[in-house]
Parts: structure tokens; C-alpha cells; sequence
């Protein structure tokens, strides 16, 4: 079984996910959801982190965010991670030991 030292997730996030909506003028227009928020640990990603994943060493991926298991919300590539004025799109979710206890989502920072 997985464990965690609760003072590694000091990093308050939000998890959002991509929808689509109509503007006034009746034009689809992108936005974000909030999905959850939780606390996470943040770090750069190793290239043993990356590489582990079978991404290869070409890959998109610059952030590994620790959160814990929720089984009501289904994480998906795709949706974002925002921590205070970042982004991180999600490219990969994993359960490292398969146990639901921890995931581990590697993301790829947006830069403006």
C-alpha cells in the first residue's frame, strides 16, 4: 500500500476541466470548470519520472503534482491543473502502485 506524508501536499490547487459554451453572440467559446480543489505536491519532473512512463525523453511533460485518490472525480489528460497565476495542462494520469491512493499527474506548464 501506498503512503504519503500529509505535509508534502501544501500546495493548494484547483483541477479543471475544458467545456464549451455560447457567447452572447451565439459563437461556442472555450472555458474552464472547476472540478476539485485539493492540495498537492508540485515539483519539476525528473527525467527518470518521465522516462518511467515510456514518454521518452521528447516529451511534454515539465511538472509531476501529487494529489490524493478521489474516486467521485475521474482525471482525465486533457483537463488543467491551476496553482496561484500557473497552469499546468495534464498529459498523463497514473497510479503508481495501482492502489488508489495517489495520483501522479504529469503536466506540461502554459506559458503566456
Amino acid at each position: 500500500m501506498t503512503t504519503i506524508n500529509p505535509g508534502d501536499l501544501k500546495s493548494p490547487i484547483v483541477i479543471q476541466s475544458p467545456s464549451t459554451t455560447k457567447d452572447e453572440f451565439g459563437q461556442p467559446t472555450s472555458t474552464w470548470t472547476d472540478v476539485q480543489s485539493t492540495w498537492a505536491s508540485i515539483h519539476t519532473a525528473t527525467s527518470k519520472e518521465i522516462y518511467a512512463l515510456g514518454a521518452g525523453f521528447n516529451s511534454q511533460i515539465s511538472h509531476a503534482i501529487t494529489i490524493l485518490f478521489n474516486p467521485a472525480i475521474a482525471i482525465a489528460a486533457g483537463m488543467r491543473v491551476c496553482y496561484m497565476s500557473r497552469h499546468f495542462v495534464i498529459q498523463t494520469v497514473n497510479d503508481p502502485a495501482e492502489d488508489r491512493v495517489i495520483l501522479n499527474l504529469m503536466c506540461l506548464e502554459q506559458t503566456k
